[in-house]
């Protein structure tokens, strides 16, 4: 933003593009300047069947480790991202 100017950046969550699919990729056509109608399949987006779950200390020691990098995202986008440093254990949910 201090480079290029908050008017000139677009952040995108995947969770935005999983959910709401078709709003997202609008939503990148217009802030492109480019046509807003064209219609996208919808996929699976940077999804993957891992064999195995994250180990719970692992889990928890990287959220802590990004912790304070997720609060100033969350201020700079406007965007609650409290699950991101206070995620559900796992099998909850």
């Amino acid at each position: 933003f201090d480079i290029f100017g908050r008017d000139n950046c677009l952040v995108l969550l995947n969770e935005d593009l999983e959910s709401e699919h078709n709003k997202t990729l609008r939503d990148v056509f217009s802030f492109l300047g480019v046509d807003e109608s064209v219609k996208v399949p919808q996929n699976r987006v940077f999804q993957h069947d891992y064999e195995q779950l994250l180990d719970a200390k692992l889990r928890a020691k990287l959220t802590d480790m990004f912790h304070s990098n997720n609060r100033e995202l969350e201020d700079l986008i406007g965007r609650d991202l409290s699950s991101w440093y206070n995620p559900k254990p796992e099998g909850t949910g």
